[in-house]
């Protein structure tokens, strides 16, 4: 908790002396007298801070105890903070502080080097971010598929902190680092890279561990876990309704109560030894809002149906970018366009799913700033395009066990050749029994707004050239990238 508020409430504890102990006539006393009064004061204080003390930490977290081997004070102290107060919100806030106020320049210029190091780290990562796309995307067996790219690295990072030996190096291959600790490097600034907190656009990751009662654990990764990852350290008994209550309380605060249907239904497995959760989180408005008033409804050609739905209008002038297959625009967000969305449009006739294996589609997908215009020189116009684009709110569920083995990531799901050493330091079979990922996105007149988590148990200013219709009312492709460029949300709408 901060320092100003244990001030404040020693402060408080100080107002319970009795009055008589604070008379203005002390220096008449003699001076043994005076020194016994120091000791009645001082000692008065010392317990009434101790009470202070005691029954605040003991109020907040009475489910946080560990039966055998207490967490470090550093993670311990995370349990102490407000949902408001969470590290991770406070380390952002402070960067952002700092690069809005520019109040200390070597911070500054940093977090600018991290910020540059997350857009290389981006491109560096394209090959996991096409993996998912096409698996979850391409060969997913319902419509309107929704991943998140991102999310999927983030929890991966996690879950390379907590194994060793083979299981370990399974999911470095995954994620295309050699070591644990670019694993960590790398997921620290993907974090701070697409943290976003402007007024007009919100964006940010979060982790956290939720472990069982009395499982020790290795003090070195959850420091590492909570001071490099930010993640939030509990500890209680899995089954317990309260102990779920926390979990839901927590995903809440971190997705804006967007996810709360799913994060309602999420219970911790009792034979689990921990769940290992991390989420992502988008609102932004766009950088030019519809006109709510110009909406009406029209027909999108679903996959299977057509259906009448509510279509958003607009006019404005953009690049235009046009592959063998498809058509792309992108939408500015976060009022100084410090994230996008990327609307592609199959040709007539080529199925939405068949763009996840074309290249184009898949480089307009993962591009950035700096490479976009001279990767798609010759493809791509300023145009007044008159868009139309459906409003919608989609949600998906994913079982990720399969796809994570897809990608190579099997030991660590075997009860008996998984090695998670790395975090819990117990005798017994640890292992990865589920990966349940949940997500939803909404667009509408005023912005974007989506979230995905996933939970781990273990157990352009020139004249336009062209005018261009750009009717989304069939099948289509979606992308929203946070201010690195990252793939944070991926999906196909097929049916509405």
């Amino acid at each position: 908790m901060k320092k100003e508020v244990w001030k404040e409430q020693f402060s408080d504890a100080m107002t319970m002396l009795p009055e008589e102990l604070l008379m203005e006539d002390v220096e008449k006393m003699s001076g043994k007298g005076k020194h016994k009064l120091r000791i009645v004061i001082a000692a008065a204080a010392f317990a009434a801070a101790a009470a202070v003390l005691f029954f605040g930490v003991r109020f907040i977290t009475t489910l946080l105890k560990p039966e055998e081997q207490p967490l470090p004070v550093s993670v311990q102290s995370n349990n102490c903070l407000s949902a408001a107060e969470y590290p991770a919100t406070a380390k952002y806030q402070s960067l952002n502080d700092r690069r809005d106020e520019e109040l200390n320049q070597k911070i500054y210029e940093d977090m600018m080097a991290r910020i540059e190091s997350g857009k290389k780290l981006f491109r560096i990562d394209q090959k996991l971010y096409r993996e998912v796309i096409r698996e979850m995307i391409g060969n997913a067996t319902e419509n309107n598929p929704i991943t998140s790219p991102a999310n999927m690295y983030m929890a991966l990072a996690l879950l390379a902190e907590c194994a060793e030996g083979e299981t370990e190096q399974e999911i470095l291959n995954a994620l295309g680092v050699h070591a644990d600790s670019e694993a960590v490097e790398n997921a620290e600034t993907l974090m701070l890279a697409n943290y976003i907190d402007n007024g007009a656009a919100n964006s940010h990751f979060a982790n956290a561990l939720f472990l069982n009662q009395g499982i020790p654990c290795r003090t070195g990764s959850l420091k590492k876990l909570s001071e490099k990852l930010y993640a939030s350290v509990f500890q209680g008994k899995m089954g317990d309704p309260e102990y779920d209550s926390m979990l839901h309380h927590w995903l809440d605060q971190e997705t804006g109560g967007f996810l709360r249907g799913a994060s309602d239904s999420l219970h911790m497995d009792p034979a689990n030894a921990a769940d290992l959760i991390s989420s992502v989180y988008i609102r932004a408005m766009w950088t030019a809002p519809f006109d709510a008033s110009e909406t009406e409804e029209g027909v999108f050609h679903g996959k299977d149906e057509e259906n009448s739905v509510p279509f958003m209008h607009q006019e404005l002038e953009t690049a235009y970018f046009y592959g063998e297959h498809f058509a792309a625009i992108v939408l500015g967000l976060g009022g100084e366009n410090e994230a996008r969305m990327w609307l592609v449009l199959p040709d007539e006739g080529v199925s939405v799913r068949s763009l996840t294996e074309d290249e184009e589609a898949l480089s307009i997908l993962l591009s950035d700033d700096g490479t976009l215009f001279r990767q798609w020189e010759g493809k791509n116009a300023y145009a007044r395009v008159r868009l139309s684009l459906p409003k919608f709110d989609l949600s998906a569920g994913n079982d990720l066990k399969a796809v994570m083995q897809s990608f190579g990531v099997r030991k660590a799901f075997l009860k008996d050749e998984a090695d998670l050493s790395g975090l819990f330091a117990i005798e017994d079979p640890v292992w990865v029994s589920s990966a349940e990922n949940r997500l939803r996105i909404a667009i509408d007149e005023e912005g974007v707004t989506a979230a995905s988590y996933i939970d781990l148990g273990i157990a352009g200013a020139a004249m336009p050239e062209e005018n261009v219709d750009f009717k989304l009312d069939r099948p289509f492709l979606f992308c929203i990238q946070g201010s690195s460029g990252t793939p944070l949300f991926v999906g196909a709408v097929e049916q509405l």
